[in-house]
């Protein structure tokens, strides 16, 4: 059997995930040997949900040894180190657990199911990367009043081109005799799965035998609760494995004729800029006066082989290109894709094209600032160049066949 991994996420915490990712492990583990991953290192709850206090044991080979939970090979934090234990860790800590997590324990499983975390970015991605050969998408959960969060996650997903396998709504109700009641608000998730083009998985209720359950160490659903269990596991049984679309992005060799078809662009962006814009007042508004010179680096899709660099000066005169800089004060970082996105303002994701902005890139990774209060000025200056349509429109008819294929 094809080994396949699936996350169960939000980018809330508190929307019931893990208690979630704990019944779908138990009701695919039907299927084939199945591993839960327990992903949230620093607020890890397994312990307390599952009521095993037992601790995770590593093996001669310097391996962990996953513990065995109702058939289930399990890692979790809680059970590593004890689930009072606080847990606070530089990001790239987190992301090199996770990666010996996934390759350095003794894994046989099937079906490996990712509990992530509260948060999309260093575990998420770190996840989403190392699952990427055998992973068939996620599966949100979502609670009825976080109807922001909901959108969040799923946008993030299509943003990163990862297959959404559906959405589940958690806590949407609970019965009293033969009516319903709607304690965070009547339910949002077929509108949100409607508009993103998701399918809803079911809706889990709030439920006494629930809470029950989980003080006697058994969280497990049944009746009406596992349906949408169910319904998430015959997705991830049927999914055909996909790598995710921000890791099979094209990575284009940096050639001469690109790296001259880069500097050309960047050539037109600051004569139309210094054309069409106010440079006085860009100055003034963003901070990039005189006394502090900037770099725009643009690199390979890969982020790794530098293609140009330009550094800029902002003067009474215009936008300056500096031949022998000194003393920059900021640097913006973006691929050439990006860079092109951010001229059209669209993208390609799969067969659709879809609107991009570059607070899009900054948010999500693709285009990077540094240096002294480099947030404040790094949104301002996407606002008042790259959406400014005067600009960008000289930029897209004077480069059109040059960038279009980048989208």
């Amino acid at each position: 059997m094809t080994k396949k991994a699936c996350g169960i996420c939000a980018v809330k915490g508190g929307v019931g995930k893990t208690l979630v990712a704990l019944n779908i492990a138990k009701e695919i583990s039907k299927h084939g040997a199945t591993a839960l991953i327990d992903c949230d290192l620093d607020n890890s709850n397994f312990s307390q949900i599952s009521g095993v206090t037992r601790r995770i044991e590593i093996t001669k080979t310097h391996q962990f040894k996953p513990y065995d939970w109702n058939g289930i090979q399990v890692f979790s934090m809680s059970l590593l180190v004890g689930g009072e234990k606080s847990v606070s860790m530089p990001g790239d800590r987190y992301v090199q657990i996770i990666d010996d997590v996934i390759e350095r324990t003794m894994w046989d499983a099937d079906f490996y199911i990712f509990d992530l975390p509260g948060e999309a970015s260093n575990i998420f991605r770190s996840v989403m990367e190392l699952t990427a050969e055998y992973s068939v998408g996620n599966i949100v959960v979502c609670q009825p009043s976080m109807v922001h969060s909901t959108k969040k996650t799923l946008n993030l997903h299509k943003y990163l081109e990862i297959p959404v396998l559906g959405v589940i709504e958690n806590m949407s109700f609970f019965k009293a005799g033969a009516v319903k009641y709607y304690p965070f608000g009547k339910s949002t998730v077929d509108a949100i799965a409607e508009e993103f083009q998701v399918p809803v998985l079911g809706k889990i209720p709030l439920s006494r035998e629930i809470a029950e359950g989980i003080s006697e160490g058994k969280p497990f659903f049944k009746g009406e609760s596992l349906e949408p269990i169910k319904t998430a596991c015959e997705k991830i049984l049927t999914a055909k494995i996909q790598r995710p679309g921000f890791l099979t992005r094209i990575k284009e060799r940096v050639t001469k004729a690109l790296k001259t078809e880069v500097e050309k662009i960047m050539v037109g962006i600051l004569v139309s800029l210094n054309k069409n814009f106010d440079v006085e007042g860009l100055r003034m508004s963003t901070g990039f006066t005189e006394q502090h010179p900037f770099l725009f680096v643009i690199t390979d899709e890969s982020g790794t082989k530098e293609i140009t660099r330009v550094a800029l000066r902002a003067t009474k005169d215009g936008i300056k290109v500096l031949e022998d800089p000194e003393n920059l004060d900021f640097q913006i970082a973006t691929d050439f894709t990006t860079l092109a996105r951010m001229i059209f303002g669209k993208a390609k994701r799969g067969d659709e094209i879809v609107d991009f902005s570059p607070v899009d890139a900054w948010l999500n990774g693709d285009l990077k600032a540094f240096g002294y209060g480099y947030a404040p000025r790094a949104v301002r200056m996407m606002r008042e160049v790259f959406e400014n349509e005067e600009i960008m429109r000289s930029i897209r008819e004077q480069f059109s066949g040059i960038l279009e294929r980048w989208i």
